[in-house]
């Protein structure tokens, strides 16, 4: 994969990160990271009102700062969300889709930020895509469709791969347009504490309650965390690397819960810490 390296090394040149990004480790990454974001995000005023500006329009493509792509996802809504795109698509994901623009390819992530026309105003729109691929990322991830088509996806690579040049290049895009959600009403970086939700009438109907009958375990070890059966549902405590994500969570496909991942969520109903184990995937936007 001579050639994913090159293209991984352009990528590093393009956002001006080659000479520290390989010697850091993570956890360097992420302490600096937080940090900076905190102090934007603490430092931002809350938005009251969208301006007078013109309105972007769903699927342009607009380039920020160092080599930051995003394209534009709704417009009803403000800030307007977007979706973290790149030129570099042979870098994507099979949770990625790849597009065509006007004047050229580009990977359309499933990396979910949100832009002021502030923000706006300081970028330059480089190109647009068809609203329908739009659409088609946006069924993607509100589950209304299990996969991505082979033919427009990304590069497989395992849930666990923090590694290949792929899994790196997510965490990179990640972590530099998180600056973006300062546009956002956030006032601080506080975790929640804990979360309770009810688990959907639309879930409960696909909850495996001869599962549930027949597991003798109350408790169940997840990726993200400890899965504990309780006397009204379960309750997962995440994993630390979890907790203050921006996140959706998956239930049997369906969306359970979207928005920051708290140290504790409750879900109340007749679901147990096995199928929570077996059946729920989050994805970090």
């Amino acid at each position: 994969m001579r050639w994913l390296k090159f293209i991984y090394e352009q990528y590093l040149k393009d956002i001006n990160s080659e000479q520290n990004f390989e010697n850091l480790d993570k956890e360097t990454i992420s302490s600096e990271l937080k940090e900076k974001i905190k102090q934007k995000i603490t430092s931002a005023k809350p938005i009251l009102k969208k301006s007078q500006n013109k309105k972007p329009k769903v699927g342009e493509i607009y380039i920020f700062g160092k080599a930051l792509y995003f394209a534009i996802a709704e417009t009803e809504e403000y800030p307007y969300k977007v979706y973290i795109a790149t030129p570099y698509w042979e870098l994507c994901t099979h949770e990625d889709l790849i597009v065509e623009g006007k004047y050229q390819k580009y990977g359309l992530t499933n990396i979910i930020r949100y832009v002021s026309d502030e923000t706006l105003s300081l970028s330059m729109k480089i190109d647009e895509i068809d609203e329908e691929e739009i659409k088609l990322m946006n069924d993607f991830l509100e589950g209304k469709i299990g996969e991505l088509p082979k033919a427009k996806r990304g590069m497989q690579i395992e849930k666990k791969d923090n590694y290949s040049l792929n899994a790196k290049f997510k965490t990179s895009e990640r972590e530099r347009s998180i600056l973006l959600l300062a546009d956002v009403f956030f006032e601080n970086e506080e975790i929640p504490k804990e979360i309770e939700i009810e688990l959907p009438l639309n879930i409960q109907s696909r909850s495996n309650l001869a599962m549930a009958a027949a597991s003798k375990s109350r408790y169940a070890q997840a990726d993200f965390g400890d899965i504990f059966s309780t006397k009204n549902g379960v309750k997962i405590n995440f994993k630390k690397q979890y907790c203050g994500d921006t996140a959706i969570i998956y239930l049997y496909d369906e969306k359970l819960f979207s928005g920051v991942l708290p140290e504790i969520l409750i879900i109340k109903g007749e679901i147990s810490a096995e199928e929570i184990k077996q059946y729920m995937r989050i994805k970090l936007i």
